[in-house]
């Protein structure tokens, strides 16, 4: 659940960032703000996906293996 609070927090402020940028009508602004923010979302995911638990990782060994 934090890892979802988290995420959820920095999408919010790359949305206010696209948002102003937007606002202020400048093109240049918004596209680079919008291709940092799925270059963070991507490093991010592949990130906590590394990290994630012990738990979560087991489960889904389990799913490819043969019986």
């Amino acid at each position: 659940m934090k890892r979802q609070a988290i995420g959820a927090a920095i999408a919010l402020v790359f949305v206010a960032a696209f948002i102003a940028s937007i606002a202020f009508h400048s093109v240049v602004a918004s596209v680079t703000v919008l291709l940092s923010g799925v270059t963070v979302a991507y490093i991010i995911g592949i990130a906590w996906m590394r990290t994630a638990p012990g738990r979560v990782r087991e489960k889904r060994e389990n799913q490819h293996s043969l019986p």
